[in-house]
């Protein structure tokens, strides 16, 4: 019998399947499945290594170039007497103000007066406990050390209890300004009768 014919009347070829090429094709389909199931095998997460003393460097530098500072910045009077000046006490939250949000604190004091700069013992070991940790504040808290040590900052010792009662009772007792960004301790402080500065809108320094 004739094959079939199409519009121009030549004979149609067809394709004979032999029982080799459905052997190749599912040989095939095999070697492409799994190909793909190579390719989907996630990877096991890495292992992130404890931050180093050059790492910790390296962070300090850059969070300091990324502060907004004056070209001339008159550094305040740390010393307790002869100024004349307001006396301002440090939380370990406001020192980690300038890392966070890159505001100059510092300057905005200035405002204030030439405020003499202290801060407790017990700030410090509450920054020192956050920079050891490998959370997002770690690097701010290590902007926080730096800042104590090089604008010469006066550390307050204190006595046995928490930081926000000794923060109260020395502020109270030695007619200081307590700067903190904590909520609770702000209200604590105000019944005290002890005056505040505050972080407003993450730009500018407020006095409560």
């Amino acid at each position: 019998m004739a094959g079939k014919t199409g519009k121009t009347g030549k004979p149609k070829k067809t394709k004979k399947i032999t029982k080799r090429a459905k052997i190749t094709k599912r040989a095939r389909k095999r070697i492409t499945k799994g190909a793909r199931k190579k390719t989907t095998t996630t990877k096991k997460p890495t292992k992130t290594a404890k931050p180093t003393k050059k790492i910790i460097k390296r962070t300090i530098k850059k969070t300091k170039k990324r502060i907004r500072t004056p070209a001339r910045q008159p550094k305040p009077s740390i010393t307790t007497t002869g100024t004349g000046g307001m006396r301002v006490l440090l939380d370990a939250n406001f020192l980690m103000i300038p890392g966070k949000f890159k505001v100059d604190v510092f300057r905005e004091l200035q405002m204030f007066g030439r405020p003499e700069l202290f801060t407790l013992d017990k700030v410090v070991k509450e920054l020192e406990k956050i920079a050891r940790d490998r959370s997002q504040d770690s690097t701010h808290a290590r902007m926080g050390l730096f800042l104590i040590d090089s604008r010469g900052i006066n550390i307050v010792r204190s006595r046995s209890g928490s930081t926000d009662k000794e923060l109260g009772r020395i502020g109270k007792a030695g007619d200081y300004t307590v700067c903190t960004q904590d909520r609770a301790l702000i209200k604590i402080l105000r019944k005290m009768g002890v005056k505040v500065i505050s972080l407003r809108q993450r730009k500018y320094l407020v006095r409560i």
